[in-house]
């Protein structure tokens, strides 16, 4: 999925405030990555269900298994 870039985006961010103090920023940012994964991976989890109706499976299971990992 495209929009998987976020995570790396909200993970810098959070390094960010880490480095630099900002302990209950970092804190929010985590809990906001976390967020975007859990909905990330509802749409990649609707577009396969999406794509096995219409008869084409994507195949991509791949970004789902790294949905977990922490930035």
């Amino acid at each position: 999925m495209k929009d998987t870039w976020i995570i790396d985006v909200l993970g810098d961010l959070r390094t960010f405030a880490q480095l630099n103090g900002l302990n209950h920023l970092a804190d929010e940012l985590d809990r906001t990555a976390q967020v975007a994964r859990i909905e990330l991976a509802a749409q990649i989890g609707a577009t396969s269900s999406m794509s096995m109706v219409n008869g084409a499976g994507t195949g991509d299971t791949s970004w789902s298994a790294a949905a977990g990992r922490q930035s």
